[in-house]
């Protein structure tokens, strides 16, 4: 069970504007109750966490590879491709529009779709925090052949 924690903000005398934004955190902390929802970047963070335990958990294959990526830093939201990658272990070859991408997954006489995300979302994830705006991962299985990535 994940509990979220938020600190209390008094105004320090010392605060260099004299203004009201909080300065210095108390030494209290204060549960928040279950409705209160947390963070963005809690959320995204732990949808990345998500990620990368699927990962973890899954047997990568060793003939999956980048066959192309295109880096334009700052270009993408990559919070949004994180989230994006992690709902597209969907079981499915559809393709489909997430985080301004158009995301395709394919394959040729390739069984599992999931198969294919397992093989290659950490390449997936390391051109995502190297930029990329278009990508592609193939992997390789005797004489099966699955695609997966955005542009």
């Amino acid at each position: 069970m994940v509990r979220w924690v938020r600190r209390t903000y008094i105004k320090s005398k010392e605060h260099p504007r004299g203004s009201s934004a909080p300065a210095v955190p108390s030494n209290t902390s204060t549960a928040l109750n279950s409705s209160t929802s947390p963070s963005t970047n809690t959320m995204q963070l732990t949808a990345l966490l998500a990620v990368i335990a699927a990962v973890a958990v899954t047997q990568v294959s060793a003939a999956a590879s980048i066959v192309r990526q295109i880096n334009a830093p700052g270009s993408t939201d990559e919070n949004a491709l994180y989230d994006c990658l992690l709902g597209y272990r969907s079981g499915n070859w559809n393709g489909e529009t997430c985080g301004g991408r158009g995301w395709f997954k394919g394959g040729q006489n390739y069984d599992n779709p999931n198969d294919c995300w397992d093989a290659c979302a950490q390449l997936l994830i390391d051109a995502i925090n190297q930029g990329a705006s278009d990508v592609e991962c193939d992997d390789h299985e005797g004489g099966s052949r699955c695609w997966i990535g955005y542009h």
